[in-house]
């Protein structure tokens, strides 16, 4: 645990490009997790939670749609965490490829969410 606090103290210091990328990260997955909470609809009995290309939109419970929000907190938190570990062992410019990858998964998960929103 300590040397993640050292290692962010470093990010923060030296390496502000990624330290930027890093917040991002989190607010763009803060923004998700809200997003996905303020949207649920308890009261529908059944809910678009995901589509194919064949076989069109499934139909479930609306409680799995909270996979988005459980998305939202691994991407923030636990993906951070591994930049850290990552920018220790590699350097600066793998934990920014990773921060980056993990920010289009984010773009990708908005895309998906508010897709299936406007098809309920």
């Amino acid at each position: 645990m300590e040397e993640i606090k050292e290692n962010l103290k470093e990010i923060i210091k030296k390496h502000h490009d990624l330290m930027w990328l890093m917040a991002l990260l989190f607010v763009g997955s803060l923004g998700l997790f809200i997003t996905t909470l303020v949207t649920l609809n308890p009261n529908v009995s059944v809910t678009n939670v995901g589509y194919g290309d064949i076989g069109g939109y499934r139909t479930g419970n609306w409680v799995n749609m909270l996979a988005f929000a459980i998305f939202a907190i691994i991407l923030g938190i636990l993906h951070n965490l591994l930049v850290v570990k990552v920018f220790r062992k590699k350097g600066d410019g793998l934990a920014k490829v990773l921060v980056v990858t993990s920010i289009f998964l984010l773009i990708g998960a908005f895309i998906v969410l508010i897709r299936l929103l406007g098809e309920g």
